[in-house]
């Protein structure tokens, strides 16, 4: 016999032998290594849930398989795959809801993340209009509040010069008013 026939029946028994202890140790029904299969049938008292992307290991008999796989299978047992209780007349056990019950809990929670970071993305971008509008509302204040002083300081200026103006006219008025007066006596007497 040739070697990689060796080595490959070798890889095949402990791939049996494996998921034979596998079978026993999660479900407590004792197969002999010689009579595991990937494929199932109708009265064999377990199935295999897997993992989508290690189906294809499920898709045909166990001695149709290649080194690779009984590589894959030997480590995968119990991360990516895993053996449960046919039919429903038998109540699975903890460690079966565990494991799919684990990758469909993953799946709500992943589900749930997913919702939960649309409605972030949703807050955030409300958050950012209601910035983006209070940082508008702010620069046209600080416009508004720069001409507000810019025309304060014009009608100070204004208000300077009719003051000036005015001292101005009220000093002309207090020079003249004592001539007037004068002139006035001058004309009454």
């Amino acid at each position: 016999m040739r070697a990689s026939n060796l080595e490959r029946q070798k890889w095949r028994s402990r791939c049996r032998e494996e998921l034979s202890r596998h079978i026993r140790a999660r479900l407590g029904i004792t197969i002999e290594p010689a009579q595991v299969r990937l494929l199932p049938r109708s009265d064999d008292p377990y199935r295999w849930h897997s993992v989508p992307e290690k189906q294809h290991l499920f898709s045909k008999n166990l001695s149709d398989h290649s080194i690779g796989a009984y590589k894959s299978l030997c480590s995968g047992i119990g991360k990516t795959f895993e053996a449960a209780v046919l039919g429903t007349s038998m109540l699975p056990t903890e460690a079966d809801i565990s494991f799919t019950g684990k990758i469909s809990r993953l799946q709500t929670e992943n589900s749930d993340l997913k919702a939960e970071l649309e409605t972030c993305k949703s807050n955030l971008c409300i958050e950012q209009q209601k910035r983006l509008d209070l940082e508008n509302t702010v620069n046209c204040l600080q416009l508004e509040i720069v001409q507000t002083q810019a025309y304060l300081e014009e009608s100070l200026k204004a208000v300077e010069s009719y003051t000036t103006v005015r001292h101005r006219h009220l000093d002309a008025l207090h020079q003249v008013l004592p001539i007037l007066e004068g002139l006035r006596q001058d004309h009454l007497g």
